[in-house]
């Protein structure tokens, strides 16, 4: 167990969709970039407070792929009206945590034409082959 974990944003996938946020909301995004990273440190509080959906998790507990809800600051909007994620990785045994994703559900239907034709999950999902193919030893066959 870690005290903390390294945060990395992953690649350019994450960065991607962060900028169609930052557009639309500013400064309350940036604020809810630094709780993002915040959760993604101490990641095992998540898991304690039921906070996310542990998506994929190695027999021997060394990764685990997480998805979590999240609402923007300073917005009324609640999480499940507007449905805002990210996906993460996150490595147990090098203490580390990597943003993947970030989304919201108007992201689905933009951006990647052969994935974008498919519903939520199976939409990340082949973001998650295509664009990280570092990750893809750690995703089981049912992925």
């Amino acid at each position: 167990m870690c005290i903390s974990y390294e945060f990395i944003e992953w690649n350019y996938l994450s960065k991607v969709f962060k900028k169609d946020f930052e557009k639309k909301y500013g400064k309350a995004f940036d604020i809810t970039m630094q709780v993002i990273k915040i959760e993604l440190k101490n990641f095992e509080n998540l898991i304690k407070q039921n906070k996310c959906t542990m998506i994929n998790k190695s027999s021997c507990n060394n990764y685990i792929f997480i998805k979590v809800d999240f609402k923007i600051a300073w917005q009324n909007n609640t999480k499940w009206r507007d449905e805002y994620r990210y996906i993460a990785f996150i490595d147990i045994k090098k203490c580390k945590s990597y943003l993947l994703l970030i989304y919201s559900k108007n992201n689905i239907w933009s951006w990647d034409k052969k994935c974008s034709k498919q519903n939520e999950t199976l939409w990340w999902k082949c973001l998650i082959k295509k664009y990280y193919t570092e990750f893809l030893k750690y995703f089981s066959q049912n992925m």
